[in-house]
């Protein structure tokens, strides 16, 4: 930005431009200076007098102003110092007034004004004006010192060389490059010769990026150099507004502008019009604008005003040059928009209009306007166009050519600078075909610069140039490249090529131009577009594959990193990728390399490079196996997700061993390996369950990996035997025995209708039967939480082993072996088996604690408290009832009891049960009261035989005859009542 740009834009605000802002302070200013010196002595005798009589010690009012202008001063202070701030002309406005009035009165009244001076100062020889000007010296000291940083750049980096090029309008020295110099001098004489009664508009055409900006960048720069200030010149950019008041207002804002150099008063009506036009605008009146009548009694009609422009414009007797740039940036209501302005409401005498545009976009979007015609409704707004000549192929070579040798050798090295020129001229590249213009060159020169810098020689350049137009102009069929990679490519001895096909001279071909494939449309890529991408992928990977260069993108390891797009100082290289895959032999070197990754950050990395890696030699299909199945042997210590190497293993090994064609060659082989590195050693017994379970539930999609039902029967015999044996010694059962218990126990052989889930049940109910750690672990497993800990029903698991929950209560009750906790873990089964395990049951453990509620207790703690509470307000109640139940159920005062309580009378083993559970009382109370109700009704219900004992409660049990009638089985939380009543 220059000097005056910055003066310029410190003066602007709301409502007023930067020249009339700047005026009005200049203004002020010399009013203040104006007041000071001619009615000081009207303020000092009217105002600073009465305030400061010798007899008052202080004035609440200075010490007001002096507080408030040492804040500001601070404030701007600190500013300066800290943020080479500049402070705008609205702040320098309170010193330039404080110092006026401290010149004004400091020399001519000062004997009149003898305020008392701050503490520790002689009174008389300080006052306040004086500690006003102090509070100002450290901002002048700051000011002075920096001032000269006022007069340096302010972009710290101004001056130094940038690594990429900007697109911006070539300089001057490059006009000649491209050939303009004869058209330029042949419009400039037309413009500043000729005179037009109205105005005339000159089209500057050409396609997208060909020199128009440079063009009328060099006319500018000709007609401001020869001419001076005998043309006026207006630079109008219409992309930078939003809508049709948007236009206007700047367009004319900006003529005005300019006009005012040369006539206050041609600038005063451009204003007037533009803020009728936008007022039309609003109220949708813009049709026929000059035939308008006045919007006041007071105010010129718009034909009035138009022709007073137009007449001020002939007396000044200068062309009016009006640039408009890049035309082909707006959408079609926005160009209609400007070729209005241009002919209707700005046809001024001896104005032209320049317009730059790609002519075929402007007309496609009038075309999608529905504008009739756009060709000839586009010419009827150009009395000129000026076709710009298609720049020489060779002259973009040779400026992409001069653009890397100006590179510093720290950049690009002499030898690559060499490289590039061989690869330009190399007949495989395709820069001729993919640019056409000083911005293609650009854009293609910024992403080469950036690429190779990455890559440093890691890919033959002639390939790096046309990857970089292949990705550039079809991004969307790169990422169609990536999904179809072996739909479109063979890969053999590490070579990718075009897949042939039997009707066209590749796979892709066919996919591209076949019209039921529809691939070209689903791109939409044109014809033309076909053709030229078919070239580019030929170019890449035709069909010549003698003597590949180890850096050539037809390198399968070379392609993997260039088709991902992910490369990098950071990434995984080759080298690092090669290593692993070739060297590392055991599955320690193999571990020691992943941890290695891990701890780099590079281990993501790896994933990614094997989930896209190709190969058709079966050893490294098997080293990359052996990764993922490491990995996933120990995913929790490589901190990465399961569902990252059990997709991609599957991916690989259903491409390689199942619907490869060759697929049979190395069945055994593969078989083989599965057999060592899965279902061997090598692996956890906890992995090679879940494998063994993911592989069966898949099946239909794995094909079991070309197992038969019988192989897999008889390993998943192997991993049952293995997992039994875990358990047979003094080991609990826990969540891996479950977790390899669902996992075996779907694996069948259809035809013999055999599984393995008969089995392994008959082998799970035998060590529970032998081995009371195992069985001590099991109890402890199957008891589910409901939500919090001491409600618990026993898990559906049980059913799967024991065919029912009541079976297996049975089967605990008939054990001859122990553990620590039976007889609670006894009740709490016969109480599930009176619900008939519908439902959990609260129970509090004393001497066993099941797994899950330990689980629970390791989470969210504030949860685990709340639930807490809320569970300590159940209470529930089972009784042995030996009574008739249809007393009990038709009683009143019992139903009101239980009304608001869960109730069930149940029958077990020929006895009847009462169980209820109540959330909304006192716990004892309730207890109390409900067997308090239960013996009354017993008692009234009964006819009294003398010799026999009335119905009384003892200890929790309503007697009737001394005999037991009501009897409380369990209460839990235990809140029982030992009374006699």
């Amino acid at each position: 930005m220059e000097e005056s740009d910055e003066i310029e834009e410190m003066f602007k605000g709301p409502g007023l431009n930067g020249v009339l802002a700047a005026r009005l302070y200049i203004i002020l200013i010399l009013l203040s200076i104006l007041i000071f010196t001619y009615f000081h002595s009207f303020f000092v005798d009217n105002l600073l007098l009465p305030l400061a009589q010798k007899e008052q010690t202080s004035s609440w009012l200075l010490n007001v102003i002096v507080f408030l202008f040492s804040g500001f001063n601070l404030t701007i202070l600190i500013r300066l110092i800290l943020n080479r701030y500049r402070p705008s002309a609205k702040e320098y406005l309170p010193y330039v007034i404080a110092w006026i009035f401290y010149f004004s009165f400091r020399f001519s009244v000062s004997d009149k004004l003898t305020f008392d001076s701050p503490a520790g100062i002689p009174n008389g020889t300080f006052s306040y004006y004086d500690w006003i000007m102090v509070s100002t010296l450290p901002f002048l000291i700051v000011l002075f010192i920096s001032i000269k940083d006022f007069f340096k750049p302010r972009n710290p980096f101004l001056g130094t060389e940038n690594y990429f090029i900007e697109d911006i309008p070539l300089e001057s020295n490059y006009v000649d490059e491209i050939g303009f110099d004869q058209l330029v001098n042949n419009l400039y004489v037309s413009i500043i010769s000729d005179y037009y009664k109205k105005s005339f508009t000159v089209g500057i055409v050409s396609p997208w990026g060909s020199g128009k900006s440079s063009f009328i960048a060099a006319l500018k720069r000709k007609i401001n150099v020869t001419q001076g200030s005998n043309v006026i010149t207006v630079e109008f950019h219409p992309y930078l507004n939003h809508s049709s008041e948007d236009v206007i207002s700047e367009f004319f804002s900006i003529l005005s502008h300019e006009m005012s150099k040369y006539s206050g008063k041609i600038s005063s009506q451009i204003t007037e019009y533009s803020d009728k036009l936008i007022r039309l605008y609003k109220n949708g009146e813009i049709d026929g604008i000059l035939k308008k009548a006045k919007f006041r009694f007071d105010d010129k009609s718009m034909h009035e005003l138009y022709t007073d422009i137009d007449d001020a414009l002939r007396q000044i007797s200068k062309p009016v040059v009006v640039y408009i740039d890049d035309l082909d940036r707006l959408s079609a209501q926005e160009i209609l928009n400007v070729l209005k302005l241009i002919r209707n409401t700005a046809n001024f005498a001896n104005t032209v209009f320049v317009i730059a545009y790609d002519k075929s976009y402007v007309i496609k979007s009038l075309d999608n306007e529905n504008v009739p015609d756009s060709g000839r409704y586009l010419d009827k707004f150009f009395q000129l166009e000026v076709f710009l000549p298609q720049i020489e192929v060779q002259k973009l070579k040779f400026k992409f050519l001069d653009l890397i040798n100006m590179k510093k050798e720290s950049d690009i090295t002499p030898f690559v600078k060499i490289r590039v020129e061989e690869a330009l001229n190399d007949p495989k590249c395709l820069f001729d075909r993919y640019v056409h213009n000083f911005r293609d060159v650009k854009r293609f020169y910024n992403q080469f610069i950036f690429e190779e810098r990455i890559l440093r020689s890691e890919i033959d350049l002639v390939d790096l140039l046309n990857f970089i137009f292949l990705k550039s102009k079809y991004p969307k069929f790169l990422q169609f490249l990536l999904n179809k990679q072996k739909e479109i490519f063979l890969f053999e001895n590490y070579i990718v090529s075009l897949k042939p096909h039997e009707d066209y001279d590749s796979r892709i071909t066919y996919l591209l131009k076949d019209e039921e494939q529809s691939i070209a449309k689903e791109l939409n890529l044109e014809p033309i577009e076909v053709d030229l991408l078919l070239e580019t992928l030929r170019s890449l990977f035709g069909e010549d594959v003698t003597d590949i260069s180890a850096i050539s993108i037809k390198r399968q390891p070379v392609f993997n990193r260039m088709l991902r797009l992910k490369y990098g100082s950071h990434d995984l290289s080759e080298i690092e990728f090669q290593d692993i895959l070739r060297n590392s032999v055991s599955n320690e070197q193999i571990t020691e390399r992943l941890i290695e990754l891990r701890d780099s950050h590079k281990l993501e990395l790896l994933l990614d490079r094997m989930s896209y890696f190709i190969t058709e030699d079966i050893i490294e299909t098997f080293q990359i196996i052996r990764i993922y199945l490491i990995l996933f042997d120990s995913y929790e210590d490589y901190r990465i997700g399961t569902n990252y190497i059990l997709q991609p293993l599957s991916k690989i090994i259903h491409s390689k061993f199942i619907v490869d064609e060759n697929a049979n060659d190395y069945q055994d082989d593969f078989h083989q390996f599965i057999r060592e590195n899965i279902f061997g050693n090598n692996l956890t017994l906890s992995s090679q369950l879940e494998l063994l379970r993911q592989l069966w539930i898949s099946k239909s999609e794995n094909k079991l990996w070309n197992f038969s039902e019988e192989e897999i029967y008889k390993i998943s015999q192997s991993l049952m035997k293995a997992l039994l044996e875990e358990y047979s010694k003094e080991r609990e059962i826990d969540y891996l025995f479950f977790r390899g218990y669902h996992a075996l126990k779907g694996v069948v052989i259809s035809d013999q209708k055999l599984s393995l889930k008969t089995e392994l049940n008959k082998e799970v109910v035998t060590l529970l039967q032998t081995n009371e750690t195992a069985l001590f672990g099991f109890c402890r497993m199957i008891l589910d939480p409901d939500s919090i800990g001491n409600l618990y029903r026993l898990s559906d698991v049980v059913d799967e082993i024991f065919e029912s929950k009541k079976s297996f209560a049975q089967f605990v009750k008939n054990l001859e072996i122990s553990f620590v906790g039976k007889p609670e873990f006894e009740k709490f089964l016969f109480l599930q088996s009176l619900t008939r395990f519908s439902h959990s049951i609260k129970f509090v453990f004393r001497n066993f604690s099941p797994r899950a509620s330990e689980y629970i207790e390791s989470q969210n703690p504030r949860r685990i408290e709340y639930l807490k509470e809320q569970e300590s307000r159940i209470l529930q109640i089972f009784f042995k009832v030996d009574v008739n139940i249809k007393v009990l159920e038709n009683n009143t005062e019992f139903k009101k009891l239980i009304n608001t309580s869960h109730s069930e009378f149940l029958e077990y083993e020929g006895s009847n049960y009462l169980y209820v559970a109540n959330s909304n009382e006192d716990h004892r109370d309730f207890l109390y009261r409900i067997l308090g109700v239960m013996m009354q009704i017993i008692s009234a219900s009964t006819k009294y035989v003398e010799g026999e004992v009335p119905a009384e409660l003892i200890n929790n049990t309503v007697y009737y005859n001394q005999k037991p009638v009501v009897e409380l089985v369990s209460c839990q939380p235990d809140v029982s009542i030992n009374t006699k009543n």
